[in-house]
């Protein structure tokens, strides 16, 4: 599957998919960049005859700050399928592992737009059935 696809460039495009055009700039255009990865993936086995995919991938954005100074955060994400019998996995060529690593990649693609989104609102989204909380956190003053 590696020699047959390029994961950086599924990503890519996931990610152009993701994040609305009109928020696409040019480099030198950008008030913040942003560089999003994918780290690594395992096929983790459950017991002896299930399997699943874990990807994990992360998101770094850098801005200027009023003063020239620069801010940096990373983000990092992880995506778990389901466990499903080796059987499912390789059927009709592993039409199911090729398919769950796109959903995968679309999927952090969804999450980082999601975050990104978080970023630029400077409003902390929650947990929700299909989405982590954001990366964004929102100040908070406590004192004990």
């Amino acid at each position: 599957m590696e020699e047959s696809r390029s994961f950086e460039g599924d990503f890519m495009t996931a990610m152009r998919h993701a994040i609305p055009e009109e928020k696409q700039v040019r480099d030198d255009d950008a008030a913040a960049t942003v560089k999003a990865r994918l780290e690594r993936f395992d096929l983790r086995q459950h017991s002896n005859d299930h399997l699943s995919i874990r990807l994990w991938a992360s998101m770094l954005q850098s801005w200027k700050r009023e003063g020239g100074r620069t801010n940096r955060k990373t983000c990092e994400y992880r995506y778990d399928s389901e466990k499903k019998p080796v059987d499912f996995w390789m059927a009709d060529g592993g039409i199911a592992f090729r398919e769950t690593v796109t959903l995968g990649l679309e999927t952090f693609a969804r999450w980082m737009n999601r975050d990104l989104e978080a970023f630029a609102s400077e409003i902390e989204f929650d947990a929700t059935e299909e989405d982590p909380a954001s990366c964004f956190r929102e100040k908070r003053w406590y004192r004990f």
